[in-house]
């Protein structure tokens, strides 16, 4: 009878243990609380640096009307894109975010992705976290860009590799 209550229990308890085992409670706990990124950020620095000698650093920040152009990350994870070139043309895009411990990994909404491409970016794309400077985040994005679609002090340059540097810092 002893040998039967045990088979029994195991029959009942094991497979309840590991249907229990997979469920997603919602709960996080690597620290990916969209709230611990949200605010406002303002671009603090901003150029291409392409590959090779011939071509100097194209400063991006310098194109954007810096009173105008910043990303708000919500908390509910969504976040807005609007920018100015000094020569005029307002902007806005917007997708949503999702947040780790080392990074944010931002998705635009597909009909913006020529607001993107205006900006150097790809509609996805992402940031890096440092928990000692939590206020800024950063990214070194490795790329082709079509410089001479960008600004006409490239005219002439149609493909360029290098490394985009972006760092912006909430307010």
């Amino acid at each position: 009878m002893r040998v039967l209550r045990t088979i029994l229990f195991s029959l009942c308890f094991f497979p309840g243990l590991f249907l229990t085992a997979g469920c997603d409670t919602g709960d996080s706990d690597d620290g990916t609380d969209p709230d611990e990124v949200a605010g406002i950020y303002l671009f603090t620095e901003y150029h291409f640096v392409p590959d090779g000698a011939g071509f100097s650093t194209i400063n991006v920040l310098d194109t954007l009307d810096a009173g105008f152009t910043e990303l708000l990350l919500t908390s509910d994870g969504d976040f807005q894109l609007r920018y100015r070139f000094v020569d005029g043309g307002i902007f806005h895009a917007d997708g949503s975010f999702t947040v780790r411990p080392s990074r944010v990994t931002l998705t635009g909404d597909p009909e913006d992705a020529a607001d993107f491409e205006r900006l150097l970016l790809d509609r996805t794309f992402t940031l890096r976290r440092d928990e000692a400077q939590p206020d800024i985040l950063q990214a070194d994005i490795r790329k082709r860009i079509n410089p001479s679609a960008f600004s006409d002090r490239y005219a002439g340059v149609e493909q360029m590799d290098g490394v985009l540097h972006l760092k912006i810092e909430r307010q």
